[in-house]
């Protein structure tokens, strides 16, 4: 699978209009879009998977701070018993910004941010491509009308 840097590197050739064969763009068309569609598709699903992980790991991550987990599940996950290294227990309004501020969590929250973005992108592309046959259509008709036909 493409990273979405790799996917933006083919959409600046796949873009391309060659305005002396616009009949062999129309005719790519297709294969264009269907990479594009499968693209999105891997990615939405990796995005769905990233929010289940995150939200998973989230709820673990409050059982764990509030001292809700038990012992067996921090040594299925290899976490220390003590969250906060000794330190004072947080007050309960307080607890989000440790939670905020997990390392685990925050890599989790980028990994489904990437995959939004890339979700978002794609969608620009698909929509761009939907309207690639209008964009063809008004370069002819221009070229008619610089014709005089």
């Amino acid at each position: 699978m493409n990273n979405i840097e790799e996917i933006i590197k083919e959409w600046e050739v796949d873009c391309q209009v060659d305005s002396l064969a616009l009949d062999d763009s129309t005719i790519k068309f297709a294969k264009i879009h269907a990479k594009y569609v499968s693209y999105i598709t891997d990615f939405k699903l990796k995005l769905r998977l990233a929010e289940s992980k995150l939200s998973e790991t989230r709820h673990a991550k409050w059982m764990y701070f509030t001292g809700k987990m038990t012992k067996e599940e921090m040594d299925e996950r290899k976490w220390p018993y003590d969250p906060f290294n000794g330190g004072a227990k947080p007050l309960r309004s307080d607890l989000e910004t440790y939670i905020d501020s997990d390392a685990e969590l925050r890599v989790l929250i980028d990994k489904k941010t990437y995959f939004q973005t890339s979700v978002d992108a794609l969608t620009e592309i698909l929509d761009t491509l939907r309207w690639r046959h209008q964009h063809i259509r008004n370069v002819l008709d221009f070229r008619k009308f610089v014709a005089g036909c």
